[in-house]
């Protein structure tokens, strides 16, 4: 769980222009059914914009439940980005995306569904769980520079939580080169929200 600072230094790092004639930022997030019980239920009760990363293939609950989205997260303060930061923060549950202000939901799952299924070296198509935090980590610096094209084809950049849960990386394409970097957030002390 982060503290109140924490939870503003997080949105700031997801908001912030790295140049003054840089349009503002968007924050996203895709979210992984798998981890976050109710899912759907949860963003639909909260009006959220959201949509599955790969559509089920029927409409089984489980299935709907357990597909990956994303979502729009509009602000700090709306009720998806508190719960994200209070419950999801260190779970595991997903990525955070900040696109440039009037990205579309669409254009950017578009880009998302891309890179959601890979071939293996015997040939098999499988689902690539990239947006797990635990997987984005050890992903990012394995890439090759047409890989980093690829993934920042959009003017995007991704954040997770770090393995212990006290820092955002942020990987982002900065000057024709993909750059990580890990900001320090602060925990919440026993009894602070």
């Amino acid at each position: 769980m982060l503290s109140k600072a924490g939870k503003e230094n997080l949105w700031k790092l997801l908001t912030a222009l790295e140049d003054p004639d840089e349009p503002p930022r968007e924050v996203f997030a895709l979210l992984d059914g798998a981890m976050v019980r109710q899912l759907p239920d949860y963003l639909e009760d909260e009006d959220a914009e959201h949509a599955p990363l790969i559509p089920p293939e029927n409409e089984e609950p489980e299935e709907i439940t357990r597909c990956t989205y994303l979502t729009k997260v509009d602000s700090a303060s709306c009720p998806v980005a508190e719960w994200l930061m209070s419950q999801g923060w260190g779970a595991n549950w997903g990525i955070w995306i900040s696109a440039p202000a009037g990205t579309q939901l669409d254009d950017l799952m578009g880009h998302l569904r891309e890179m959601a299924q890979v071939r293996l070296p015997d040939g098999r198509i499988v689902y690539f769980r990239y947006y797990d935090p635990r997987v984005w980590r050890a992903f990012f610096p394995t890439c090759d520079m047409p890989q980093h094209q690829h993934l920042f084809s959009l003017q995007v950049r991704y954040g997770c939580e770090s393995a212990d849960g006290t820092a955002l990386i942020i990987d982002q394409m900065k000057d024709g080169v993909a750059e990580r970097t890990e900001h320090p957030l602060e925990a919440a002390d026993s009894g602070e929200n």
